[in-house]
């Protein structure tokens, strides 16, 4: 796949999410009507509770920090520093690694596509000529076979300034 066609699809998606962007509210309003009065009821309720909290902590400037300052483990209150960081490395650690034995970081795949990326692998993957190796997990297939563009993306288009 080319640089310009990528820029294609880019500009393409720009747009798209320009105009869902916009209508974001009606589109919002259009799912909830699909759904039975009791339901689209409750839902907009919990959306105005939200909306309401939000303010609340905008006014009393909650806002203002994602910052953590203290976290319950085991019962006991870790607000320093030190105690947090003991708490949360082996959680944030775990998740880091959690990927690690995905099809796509253990042989066969990653042999195919490398830790961060093999351009001429993708490409084929891209344009549908990639044949995955026999002893690859038959998900990693299904997905690498649904990995091309959709149609349109190969037809030249004006360009568009994103």
């Amino acid at each position: 796949m080319s640089l310009d066609d990528l820029e294609d699809q880019l500009c393409l998606a720009c747009l798209a999410y320009r105009k869902a962007k916009k209508d974001h509210v009606a589109l919002c309003e259009a799912f909830w009507d699909t759904f039975n009065p009791k339901v689209r009821d409750r839902l907009k309720r919990h959306k105005q509770a939200r909306n309401f909290g939000r303010m609340a902590q905008a006014i009393n400037g909650k806002l203002d920090s994602l910052q953590v300052k203290a976290v319950e483990h085991e019962g006991s209150l870790c607000d320093t520093k030190e105690q947090i960081k003991e708490v949360l490395l082996p959680v944030n650690k775990a998740k880091v690694h959690s990927s690690e034995d995905t099809n796509f970081l253990t042989s066969p795949l990653v042999q195919e596509f490398g830790y961060q990326g093999n351009e001429q692998t993708e490409n084929a993957v891209l344009l549908g000529s990639y044949v995955p190796p026999p002893l690859a997990s038959r998900y990693s297939k299904l997905f690498l076979k649904h990995c091309m563009p959709p149609r349109f993306a190969n037809q030249r288009r004006p360009r568009v300034h994103c």
